[in-house]
């Protein structure tokens, strides 16, 4: 698209693997956290959980949490998307 490029109708991808998933570089907002990504509930009507869920190594979360306190937020939030089951 950038190139003036043709772009394909449908674009497919994939999830990647927790270990490719980056730590942040810079605080997050209100210290915020992420330690799982997708959705672990198995729904019959969804088509991709839960394959898409993955949890974060406990090491990727202690970085993030060093990434906030050194800027000097003092409250971290955990965040997930199954924080209500």
């Amino acid at each position: 698209m950038v190139n003036g490029e043709e772009v394909p109708p449908i674009v497919r991808g994939r999830d990647p693997d927790v270990m490719e998933i980056p730590p942040i570089i810079n605080p997050a907002r209100l210290g915020e956290v992420q330690i799982t990504r997708g959705c672990p509930r198995g729904c019959w009507f969804c088509s991709i959980t839960p394959e898409t869920f993955r949890s974060m190594p406990l090491e990727l979360i202690k970085k993030e949490v060093k990434v906030n306190l050194r800027a000097n937020i003092e409250r971290v939030e955990m965040i997930t998307d199954d924080v209500l089951l």
